[in-house]
């Protein structure tokens, strides 16, 4: 607890035919279930694993949160798909600073696209004498004209729930 207050964190789960949200509580070794909810999706709003409705994806997304009470900070979810690929790499050891440098370099290879065409992102998971452990993720853009959205969570407490909203990019 923080100066009194639970911490808390939500799980979403984004399916082909429903979105599920959990709310849990309390410390890594110690959690409860605050909340969960369960809102079917319409068919042909997710079709072979790409949204094909993202307002209608958002507005059921802010329906669970409003309607089941979810007031957490922290949204987590995972992300999976024939264009994600998540690799786990072992580098020879080097800072942080060395890694950011020469990232590009090291995932050119690990996956089988062009760096033009992925979105790259990375968290050094441990270190040692030895060795630099490091999780790549990478999202393949498909380049057909259209401008990419994301959902993404903001905190809206103030307006009654959590309020996704769309990012063209």
């Amino acid at each position: 607890m923080l100066f009194g207050k639970k911490k808390s964190v939500a799980g979403l789960d984004v399916g082909s035919s429903s979105i599920k949200m959990v709310e849990l509580e309390g410390k890594a070794d110690n959690l409860s279930l605050v909340n969960l909810g369960f809102e079917n999706l319409p068919s042909d709003t997710i079709i072979d694993g790409q949204i094909m409705e993202l307002n209608t994806v958002s507005d059921v997304i802010r329906n669970l949160c409003v309607n089941h009470g979810v007031n957490a900070d922290n949204v987590v979810t995972g992300v999976s798909g024939h264009s994600v690929i998540i690799k786990n790499i072992v580098l020879p050891p080097m800072s942080a600073e060395e890694l950011e440098e020469s990232i590009d370099w090291h995932a050119e290879e690990h996956i089988p696209y062009d760096l033009a065409d992925v979105s790259l992102d990375y968290q050094i998971t441990g270190t040692t004498s030895d060795a630099t452990q490091t999780f790549l993720a990478e999202k393949v853009e498909v380049k057909d004209g259209e401008a990419w959205k994301e959902i993404k969570l903001n905190d809206a407490h103030h307006k009654g729930g959590k309020d996704p909203e769309e990012k063209k990019s």
